[in-house]
């Protein structure tokens, strides 16, 4: 049950501790009470906002500080810190100027008084910190400037032992030294410090000069040594000598006085590094003597096996110096026995393998007859083994790259092409080059290897086309009949399909072929643009090439059966650069198989011609109906001049050499005279008499043809006999 209680009223009061009786006898008492409350709090606000005000005065007076730190600091650095004077008289303006006015700013944005005296007294600790700083800047400057004036002199003492390092410059420098000092206004302590340090600095100069000078003053302290030292692996080899030599070195013994004050008065740590720190220049300067000599002799040793001599003989000293005396005078004797047989490397070298035979057969005997010692054995046997080297490698060069080993054996000259009459000379030699060569090691030579046929297409690309094809031209005309055919066989052999067309069509002397090697050089500098304009228009570069491709192959594909000179992959080039040529002169506007079939014989110079099983192709603008008369009366005459009457002209067949020059086959074999030469008909030199000859032969067998075939006819015999016309 819940407890009734009667006594308790219904309702709280409102405030417990309030007594409505007493309340009733003083009515002013409540207030009273929230008079005081509002002092109490407007004294709380007062104090805030003094706190306030003195926490925004501090907190601009730690900026402002640093800002003028930063500026002080800016300002000397802009004057010689070097200069007590101008450190004094800059330092102090700047400070009663700018710094002072800067802070006299900030105290009378200080509202407060009592705030505004508090931070005036730590200005004025402020500005007088930056007068101490400039002051002791000041003092450093004094400082640094004595040193800097004990520096010189020591630096100018030092100086004078390059000329004399004897200790009695030393004493001498000593006493000079000392005296400046002494006489600096400095402590006895700071003066004693600095002369220790100046004598130290005159003690490290004379044994650097005295080292320089005259090294064996510490000969007792040091030892030449020879690392990495071997076994050479081939004792007649100049490279194998030196590279086994090894390397010599100086190194610090034992540490000991010696007679040079310097030196006995440095700390034994300290001298000991000091002479480690000056060998190890000596060792880096004789590791890179070592090394330049080393490239020096690879070197010769490369000349000596190709012949040549160097200009200068080695030096001994140097030699001795740098390998030691044994193994120098090892390297020196056997440098000049290869300079003294480097004739008959040179010789070696030339000669072809029946030569050299007889040559190495005849050094054989030579060494055999002779009395030698073991030295001269093994100076025969390092002869025998150069040569023999010599000769091998020598042949395996002129099989690389002829032209390169002409050149390099002096037989040629290189490439000259600036003028025509520098082409017509390096032409006119590499004809008689790759004759001589033909005829005494049995191998055939371009007239131009790699590396010179780069440089042909770079003119041919920077230079306009009609000076390169005159170029060509004017170079021709000065050759002799025999170096000119050759010249022109070796462009068509040029590996550069473009520069092999060029120079091949500009040989022609015709105003069509000039036509032709203009467009194709047009090509050639024009052709990623003419590819660029092609592909948008949905002609891929592999589709032009199969365009001309298939068109070749119609056309003039049987030139390509008999034909073991020509190229079938340098015509396609041509015929794709001569049509991209017309393409940027804006003749054609695209590459279709009406357009390659309408410009095959502008770049072919004619069409095929049969006969009998091969097919050639007729010089340029030459009628088939001449050019077989010529063909015939040419074959006529070169058969009876190869003594071959057996042979019927009639029944020959050819390959084409170029230039207008056949090879005479029969049943596609060559044939050859009786001093073993193929026969060639050159349809550009048949005589009139020749060509009047073989037209009328021409004639007769066409009628004595007529009359066959009407007999055959009359009678019923099928004719089944081949008779050419």
């Amino acid at each position: 049950m819940v407890e009734l209680n009667i006594k308790k009223p219904l309702i709280d009061p409102v405030a417990p501790d309030k007594d409505a009786v007493r309340d009733a006898v003083n009515p002013l008492k409540g207030l009273q009470d929230v008079s005081n409350s509002l002092s109490q709090l407007a004294k709380e606000f007062e104090d805030l906002q003094q706190a306030t005000a003195y926490a925004d005065a501090s907190t601009k007076y730690v900026l402002i500080s640093a800002e003028a730190q930063t500026e002080f600091m800016n300002h000397l650095n802009t004057i010689d810190t070097t200069d007590p004077k101008q450190i004094g008289d800059h330092g102090k303006k700047f400070i009663n100027g700018h710094l002072n006015q800067k802070y006299t700013k900030f105290l009378e944005g200080i509202p407060n008084r009592q705030i505004r005296q508090h931070f005036t007294t730590n200005v004025s600790h402020a500005l007088l910190n930056f007068h101490k700083d400039a002051l002791t800047m000041q003092i450093g400057a004094v400082s640094l400037a004595q040193d800097d004036n004990i520096n010189k002199v020591v630096n100018s003492l030092s100086d004078g032992f390059k000329r004399d390092a004897s200790n009695a410059n030393l004493a001498s420098s000593k006493e000079k030294i000392s005296s400046q000092i002494w006489s600096l206004p400095l402590s006895p302590l700071d003066k004693q410090k600095k002369i220790n340090h100046a004598f130290n600095s005159l003690y490290r100069e004379q044994v650097i000069q005295q080292y320089r000078k005259s090294p064996e003053v510490f000969g007792n302290a040091l030892s030449a040594v020879y690392k990495g030292q071997s076994t050479p692996s081939d004792n007649g080899s100049l490279s194998a000598l030196v590279e086994s030599s090894g390397t010599r070195e100086i190194q610090v013994e034992d540490d000991q006085n010696i007679k040079l004050e310097g030196w006995n008065n440095l700390d034994p740590t300290e001298r000991r590094a000091l002479l480690n720190h000056l060998v190890s220049e000596d060792n880096k300067a004789n590791s890179k003597k070592r090394t330049d000599m080393n490239a020096v002799i690879k070197t010769r040793d490369s000349m000596y096996k190709q012949g040549k001599r160097p200009d200068e003989k080695l030096s001994l000293e140097d030699l001795t110096n740098i390998y030691g005396v044994e193994k120098g005078f090892e390297i020196r004797d056997l440098d000049e026995f290869k300079y003294n047989i480097t004739p008959d490397v040179a010789k070696v070298r030339l000669m072809n393998e029946t030569d050299y035979a007889h040559f190495k057969e005849k050094a054989n005997s030579d060494i055999v007859n002779a009395d030698l010692s073991v030295g001269g054995l093994f100076k025969a046997q390092t002869y025998l083994n150069d040569i023999d080297k010599a000769h091998i490698n020598s042949m395996k060069e002129l099989r690389e790259d002829p032209i390169k080993w002409g050149i390099e054996n002096k037989q040629i000259d290189p490439l000259k092409f600036d003028t025509p009459e520098n082409l017509a000379i390096s032409l006119s030699q590499r004809s008689t080059f790759a004759k001589k060569v033909e005829k005494e090691h049995g191998l055939s030579s371009p007239f131009f290897n790699a590396g010179e046929e780069k440089l042909l297409r770079d003119q041919l690309v920077r230079k306009p086309s009609y000076e390169t094809i005159k170029m060509y031209q004017n170079a021709l005309r000065t050759l002799s009949d025999e170096d000119k055919d050759k010249a022109i066989t070796g462009f068509s052999k040029i590996q550069d399909k473009a520069v092999s067309n060029v120079a091949t069509l500009s040989s022609e002397f015709s105003t069509e072929a000039e036509t032709v090697a203009n467009y194709i050089i047009l090509g050639v500098k024009h052709r990623k643009d003419v590819e660029a304009v092609l592909t948008p228009k949905g002609q891929s570069i592999a589709d032009v090439k199969d365009t001309v491709t298939v068109a070749i192959q119609n056309m003039f594909g049987k030139l390509y059966i008999n034909n073991d000179d020509a190229n079938f992959n340098k015509d396609v080039e041509a015929m794709t650069l001569y049509l991209y040529g017309k393409h940027h002169a804006g003749e054609i506007s695209s590459i279709t198989k009406s357009t390659v079939n309408d410009n095959l014989k502008a770049v072919y110079g004619n069409e095929p011609t049969y006969i009998k099983d091969s097919t050639v192709l007729a010089p340029r603008g030459m009628k088939h109906r001449d050019f077989k008369d010529r063909l015939y009366g040419g074959t006529m005459e070169e058969v009876k001049k190869a003594g071959l009457n057996t042979i019927n002209a009639h029944m020959a067949n050819y390959r084409m050499l170029g230039s207008g020059k056949y090879q005479v086959l029969r049943h596609n074999n060559p044939i050859f005279s009786d001093k073993g030469e193929p026969v060639v008909v050159d349809v550009h030199k048949i005589t009139l008499d020749q060509l009047r000859k073989a037209r009328e032969e021409r004639e007769e067998r066409k009628q004595y043809k007529k009359l066959v075939n009407t007999t055959i006819h009359n009678i019923g015999i099928p004719d089944t006999r081949d008779i050419i016309d």
